[in-house]
């Protein structure tokens, strides 16, 4: 599921106490999402009245704290290593439709493969969604082409 800094803003205590270094909650927010900021930084989230909020923000700590510089998760629990998204990234089909199909061996020359029955992440330096290139409409293809809801998805 794509998280947004409204979304985490919600589950934060809305104080905007400062205690964290930042202006706002929804700064707060924005570097939580980057990585920039953990539960633990929010002194207000550790009184007990917030522990609902607390325990919903870890559960999304664990999530970011496991993507990618583009903030790409794949879930290997629900991944079933169809291949789709390694097949429908225009990047890795540039290289060539043996390494795109899953076919030649897995380098650096591409983003993703399909590994002991899951996707990899292989070079995610290249993806279109580095956040040094992206666009007001980051790409998609690879979240479009999964066949299971939630199993590649940017948060």
């Amino acid at each position: 599921m794509s998280r947004s800094p409204i979304e985490i803003q919600r589950l934060l205590p809305r104080t905007n106490c400062r205690e964290c270094g930042l202006p706002s909650c929804m700064a707060f927010a924005v570097k939580f999402l980057k990585g920039e900021k953990r539960v633990g930084d929010c002194p207000p989230l550790q009184k007990p009245e917030y522990i609902g909020k607390r325990i919903a923000l870890k559960e999304v700590e664990a999530e970011v704290q496991k993507s990618t510089p583009t903030r790409l998760v794949i879930r290997g629990d629900l991944c079933t290593g169809c291949g789709n998204c390694v097949v429908a990234c225009p990047l890795n089909v540039s290289v060539s439709q043996d390494v795109s199909g899953g076919k030649g061996p897995l380098t650096k020359d591409v983003i993703m493969g399909v590994k002991d029955g899951t996707i990899t992440v292989l070079n995610i330096d290249i993806c279109r969604r580095n956040e040094s290139e992206m666009q007001s409409e980051p790409c998609r293809i690879c979240i479009d082409s999964c066949p299971i809801k939630g199993a590649i998805d940017f948060i």
